[in-house]
């Protein structure tokens, strides 16, 4: 699929791959040696991520074995999203182990890393629940998804993100882009996307405060933009509930695009 800009430049969304469950079990076996400089004991005050059971190699997350009740089949990442686990390894594993405590306390906090129950009253029927993980200074958002979720789930939503992501460029002479997530995961159960936090608010709530503002140069950027996605793209559920707007710096950020 390619959208021609008035500029005159391609952009083209190409076919992601996942990893072969195979593949990841031989990687894992061939950069042992490379990760034992990545222990999991190297977060600060995290001791119950010591036992992890899977490895991270100089390219990302290589082998994931028997985490919660089953195994994590598939994963996506991206540079940033890899680099971030690099630098806090076994974070993945006091996720999955943390969520029962979470559910019924509504947080943990173990050393620098912190997560906590983030709108436990969304009725959202795309998701189950979500998470607001701080690991120092940065903040993500975690969407847990039940498998499988019509019509959507974390790894679908990640490789279409990472494509539309592409076009940012274009997008940015409406101060817009589409969040490119940092990662996703799952089980035979339940997969997580994992995005960095964006502060504002939905547009479709913004537009709420004030009549006039649909009548403002945020709104005619946002249709811009949606005419984009929607026409040249065919991202059919561009709407204002898909847009979260910061008045502190004007931009508008879609996330939770389906095709």
């Amino acid at each position: 699929m390619k959208l021609n800009s008035a500029r005159g430049r391609n952009f083209s969304l190409r076919k992601g791959n996942f990893l072969p469950r195979k593949e990841v079990r031989k990687k894992a076996t061939s950069s042992k040696s490379s990760s034992s400089n990545l222990s999991p004991r190297k977060i600060k005050g995290v001791s119950s991520v010591d036992k992890a059971r899977f490895v991270l190699s100089s390219l990302g997350v290589s082998g994931l074995r028997s985490l919660r009740s089953g195994a994590l089949k598939q994963i996506q990442i991206n540079s940033p999203g890899r680099a971030f686990l690099k630098k806090n390894p076994g974070l993945m594993r006091f996720f999955l182990k943390s969520i029962p405590e979470i559910k019924i306390r509504g947080g943990v906090k173990k050393g620098a890393v912190e997560i906590s129950a983030f709108n436990p009253r969304d009725s959202s029927s795309f998701h189950s629940f979500m998470y607001l993980l701080r690991v120092k200074r940065k903040k993500f958002i975690v969407k847990e998804l039940s498998n499988p979720v019509f019509p959507v789930d974390a790894h679908t939503q990640f490789v279409l993100h990472k494509k539309l992501a592409s076009i940012n460029p274009h997008l940015r002479r409406w101060n817009s882009e589409v969040l490119e997530y940092s990662f996703a995961f799952q089980n035979k159960r339940v997969s997580y996307l994992v995005g960095e936090f964006v502060g504002g608010i939905t547009l479709e709530k913004w537009l709420r405060q004030d009549k006039r503002n649909e009548n403002s140069a945020v709104f005619q950027r946002f249709l811009k933009a949606e005419k984009v996605l929607k026409k040249k793209l065919g991202i059919k559920d561009v709407t204002t509930r898909n847009v979260i707007y910061s008045p502190k710096t004007d931009k508008l950020v879609f996330i939770d695009l389906m095709q």
